[in-house]
């Protein structure tokens, strides 16, 4: 048996539900914590059959345990005098909150299970249920699914085929429209069908659970692609995937996920800027498609830039997870060796790869399990020399004190300015490549040698830092060469001042307008 209904909020304010033919009704009652939707206690007073009541969850704003628990209690004090055996308990987990992970979740509904002895539903999409680890929730909360298949507008209820599901057998709800029309209602709505009878229905809002829903367990898992560590995050429209860097090394790689080979790119020169497989890639690749036997067939791919395949590797094979695919090269536009992975829905559009690695428990630049690397052959070593005491690029003591010196006035950790590029010194550098990348989108390879890129980066800083102060409203800055948190807000503070897009990142746009009136700070070094 199947039920139909709607979900509505204050959006839909002018409804008239008594002229809404609909099995079941549920309707948001609150967000966050403090606030409760406009039109939550007019609607729930008009449902008098069969209901739902819902949570929009804001981790983004309350984080932690503590979040989780606060936004909770509020929920609860807020539903609890509704709670009548009729009426099921939903979190809707999406936008920013979903970054928060799985474990927000698991608090929010454990409190609400302690406090009401009611499991509640979790509402997520498609996207969300197969990249995040559920197993925990799925085995004692039912799902709400949102999937709305090609999304065009649907009239009356006409629940299309439910969508698979990677942690439940199937949802107890699919919510498969979001452009609804019914009669006695001008505006869209979702659409929903419950694969309930009236009795689960009810077993639910007295918190039993119903047969629909069993976790399961894919046949396959994930395997870290390369050995390293994590140089450059996923970041939209900026850098559509993960770097993975090898400290200067080549290294083996290795298939993240089961699939198909579906192309292959050998033979890119380094320092090509054409793009090869994608706008803006410009290096030799691997790229899998989640499709074939013991795969997930979600149609999805894994792209393995800067990786020369091996020769007996053909597109149409079919791989398994933590099979070699390749080693890495320097072809394309790079500073260092390192693994640029990308992650595409089946449409081809990127998403951050590191929802992967959050969802199977897999670490960034862990060992490969269940695979083995070969070592390389070792090379000839001319005289031996002391151990990092001039630096990856050979910087000899006076300019190791220098680079010292200049971290320290930023505040960096260097410690004696001794001329010795050893550890701590690399590590500091690494920092402030990192802190780089994080306030200014510098494009600097996170490897702690302070190279020539580094260096005309340095250098250019020094410059902006020079030439910012001269416009109103942005006071004296120290020259230092790092562009960190006070000359990012003077960027901000030029870039709101004219008129600018306000992002803090000193880009061509913002260079050029001040160099257009009369600054004579060069332009980024590339």
């Amino acid at each position: 048996m199947t039920l139909n209904g709607i979900d509505i909020s204050h959006w839909q304010k002018t409804i008239n539900l008594s002229k809404i033919k609909s099995d079941f009704i549920i309707m948001k009652a609150t967000e966050g914590y403090g606030y409760t939707d406009p039109k939550f206690n007019d609607f729930i007073k008009q449902v008098k059959g069969i209901r739902g009541v819902y949570h929009f969850a804001r981790a983004d704003l309350n984080p932690g345990t503590a979040g989780a628990r606060k936004e909770a209690g509020w929920f609860v004090k807020t539903v609890k005098p509704y709670l009548d055996g009729n009426t099921i308990l939903v979190l809707d987990y999406e936008a920013e909150s979903v970054k928060a992970g799985t474990g927000w979740a698991k608090t929010f509904l454990d409190s609400v299970y302690e406090e009401t002895g009611v499991r509640a539903l979790l509402y997520i999409n498609s996207s969300v249920e197969s990249k995040y680890n559920w197993s925990q929730i799925a085995s004692k909360h039912e799902l709400w699914l949102a999937n709305y298949g090609s999304d065009q507008p649907v009239s009356g209820f006409k629940p299309p085929k439910t969508p698979k599901t990677q942690h439940w057998t199937r949802p107890v709800i699919h919510q498969y429209s979001q452009k609804g029309k019914l009669a006695g209602y001008s505006g869209q709505l979702d659409l929903n069908v419950a694969f309930l009878s009236l009795n689960q229905w009810k077993s639910l809002a007295k918190g039993k659970t119903v047969s629909s829903s069993k976790p399961t367990k894919p046949s396959y898992t994930m395997v870290s692609p390369v050995e390293g560590y994590l140089t450059q995050r996923f970041k939209p429209r900026v850098h559509l995937g993960l770097d993975i860097g090898t400290g200067g090394k080549k290294m083996p790689v290795y298939a993240s996920f089961p699939g198909k080979v579906v192309q292959i790119i050998r033979g890119v020169k380094p320092g090509n800027r054409k793009s090869t497989y994608a706008p803006g890639r410009t290096s030799n690749v691997v790229i899998i498609q989640n499709v074939g036997p013991g795969t997930s067939n979600d149609k999805e791919f894994q792209a393995y830039g800067h990786v020369t395949a091996l020769s007996s590797l053909k597109e149409g094979d079919q791989v398994k997870a933590g099979q070699k695919i390749g080693d890495l090269d320097r072809s394309g536009n790079t500073t260092g060796w390192h693994l640029h992975l990308e992650m595409w829905s089946a449409n081809r559009v990127p998403y951050d790869p590191m929802l992967a690695f959050n969802r199977w428990g897999v670490s960034v630049g862990e060992k490969p399990k269940g695979t083995s690397t070969p070592k390389p052959a070792p090379k000839p070593k001319p005289k031996p020399k002391p151990k990092r005491k001039n630096g990856p690029s050979g910087q000899g003591k006076a300019r190791t004190r220098r680079i010292q010196r200049n971290l320290a006035k930023m505040g960096y950790d260097v410690g004696p300015d001794d001329g010795i590029y050893g550890p701590r010194t690399e590590r500091e550098v690494r920092n402030y490549q990192r802190d780089q990348n994080k306030w200014a989108d510098a494009g600097l390879f996170v490897d702690g040698d302070w190279a020539s890129k580094t260096q005309k980066w340095y250098n250019w800083v020094k410059k902006l830092q020079k030439a910012l102060p001269k416009w109103k409203g942005i006071g004296k800055l120290v020259v230092d060469g790092g562009y960190l948190r006070l000359t990012h807000n003077a960027v901000r503070t030029l870039q709101s001042r004219n008129g600018l897009f306000v992002d803090g990142i000193a880009k061509r746009k913002t260079i050029s307008f001040m160099r257009k009136n009369g600054s004579k700070v060069p332009h980024r070094p590339n």
